[in-house]
């Protein structure tokens, strides 16, 4: 299951099994970024709900807690270097309101990019039976993505130190992806 995909040309250039639904796990966090940068500014501040901050079960985190207030940026920079779960949720709650909510829109923004055989449930790629797309849908979406330069910017950072925040010390994230 895989495809490369030219953006330049804006269509698949290899393909194996493309269109083979599979889970995007965390790569779901690009989509969830985007549409954060689309739709707050970054140095908005985000209250950390209840649900954001509850753990999921052998889930990445960046341990916000609740009540903290946090930047959009800074939960940015959780969400893409430390795949924080919590990160994530935060955002799609700034953005919808719910993660429900926000699991519309992006299903809305995939739909509007052709990708027929996506769907998302969540906003942090949690496993779920009803959250999927294929590598061809998700080659198409992550192109759209990567477009905005802000977030290609935080996707190719290698370490950021946000700010203290009410609740918490300045943290450190670290991109467990980029190979120096």
């Amino acid at each position: 299951r895989s495809e490369l995909y030219c953006v330049n040309m804006e269509e698949a250039i290899y393909q194996k099994n493309a269109d083979e639904k599979i889970d995007p796990y965390s790569r779901t966090k690009i989509l969830t970024c985007y549409i954060a940068l689309e739709n707050l500014e970054p140095d908005e501040m985000v209250t950390v709900s209840e649900h954001a901050a509850t753990p999921l079960e052998d889930g990445t985190t960046i341990w916000l807690k609740e009540g903290e207030k946090i930047s959009v940026k800074d939960l940015l920079y959780g969400a893409m270097l430390e795949s924080g779960n919590d990160a994530a949720t935060a955002l799609a709650e700034a953005v919808s309101g719910s993660e429900e909510k926000f699991a519309d829109v992006m299903n809305e923004q995939a739909m509007e990019w052709g990708c027929e055989n996506t769907h998302f449930v969540n906003a942090n790629g949690w496993k779920n039976k009803n959250h999927y797309t294929t590598a061809h849908d998700f080659a198409i979406i992550t192109a759209r993505c990567f477009e905005n330069e802000e977030l290609c910017e935080i996707a190719m950072t290698e370490e950021y130190t946000s700010d203290a925040t009410n609740m918490s010390e300045a943290r450190t994230f670290e991109s467990h992806t980029l190979i120096s």
